[in-house]
C-alpha cells in the first residue's frame, strides 16, 4: 500500500497461473478481496482516489482494478 496527498494505491500479489488476460476474467475471490479493501479504505482516507491493483508474479504482470469493476463485488 503506498498512500500518497492524492491517492491510496493498493497492490496484492498473486501467484496464480496461467495469469487470466483480462481483471474481468481474475478470480471472483481476489476481486471480492480488492473491493472489500478499497471498501475499507475509501471509508478511512475518504478525500483520496483509492485504486488497486493485482501483480502477478507469473511474468510478472502488473494489472490495475477499475473502480467499476470492484464496485460489482463491493461487500
Amino acid at each position: 500500500m503506498a498512500v500518497t496527498d492524492g491517492q491510496v494505491l493498493v497492490i496484492d500479489y498473486k501467484t496464480n497461473r496461467p495469469v487470466p488476460g483480462m481483471p474481468k476474467d481474475a478470480p471472483v475471490a481476489y476481486l471480492k478481496q480488492m473491493a472489500a479493501y478499497r471498501a475499507l479504505l475509501q471509508r478511512v482516507f475518504p478525500e483520496r482516489d483509492i485504486r488497486c491493483a493485482l501483480l502477478w508474479t507469473a511474468g510478472p504482470r502488473l494489472m490495475a482494478l477499475e473502480g467499476g469493476l470492484l464496485d460489482r463485488y463491493a461487500p
